[in-house]
């Protein structure tokens, strides 16, 4: 598949547009890595925030459990995603936000849309009631890598969103802000664009797809 530019990608009609949820759709990225360094710190291993954001962001969690294994040199002694999933959902009840101006693109918005996300189903159910974007999905409209065990950066989530909704690939648009969510849309043949990452903007710059600022930017451009 050919580098994706705006140029292209504002020539062709699309039918369908495939959010991520996690610092797409919602603010949770930032907050949600916070708390993994936290837990890592318990283990007596030295990470800030932004790093774990940094490392973390668009991963999964077998990833972040084998990090702090090889950091460890050995095996956790306790089921570290279990841990993780009241504690997070605790700081998001307090302070997560929907992304800037992701409210006003979504009331223009007159095509279909789902979200697909490497997060567990009740995470994101979680996230978007939370943010009050819960509206504009039915649970029809969520997909997680849970349901298929296969995560970003592999192509199965957006393949199977795709179809479950009734589109074929070249149909739809993925809308990221992560390298493995870009790789992913690329590995299945879907046209990809970034929102530009606030806290990492270099890590959006360099993903080779069309960045935003936000989706204001996106949606003056597109729409």
């Amino acid at each position: 598949m050919r580098e994706d530019s705006i140029e292209t990608i504002k020539e062709k009609a699309y039918n369908l547009i495939i959010f991520d949820c996690d610092g797409t759709l919602v603010d949770s990225e930032f907050l949600s890595n916070s708390v993994v360094a936290e837990m890592i710190r318990e283990q007596g291993i030295d990470l800030s925030d932004t790093l774990a954001y940094k490392t973390f962001s668009g991963t999964s969690m077998d990833f972040i459990i084998d990090f702090i294994e090889e950091q460890l040199g050995r095996p956790l002694d306790f089921d570290f995603e279990a841990a993780f999933r009241p504690r997070v959902q605790k700081v998001f009840e307090h302070k997560l936000q929907p992304m800037a101006d992701v409210i006003p693109f979504l009331n223009q918005m007159s095509i279909d849309k789902c979200v697909a996300s490497n997060g567990p189903r009740i995470k994101m159910e979680t996230t978007l009631s939370v943010t009050g974007l819960h509206r504009y999905f039915t649970p029809n409209d969520i997909f997680s890598a849970y349901d298929i065990q296969k995560w970003k950066p592999a192509p199965d989530l957006f393949l199977h969103a795709s179809k479950s909704k009734g589109y074929k690939p070249s149909e739809c648009l993925v809308i990221e802000d992560s390298l493995s969510g870009v790789e992913a849309a690329k590995n299945a043949g879907i046209d990809v664009i970034a929102i530009q990452d606030a806290i990492d903007p270099e890590s959006t710059s360099s993903l080779g797809v069309p960045v935003f600022e936000n989706f204001k930017t996106l949606y003056n451009t597109f729409f």
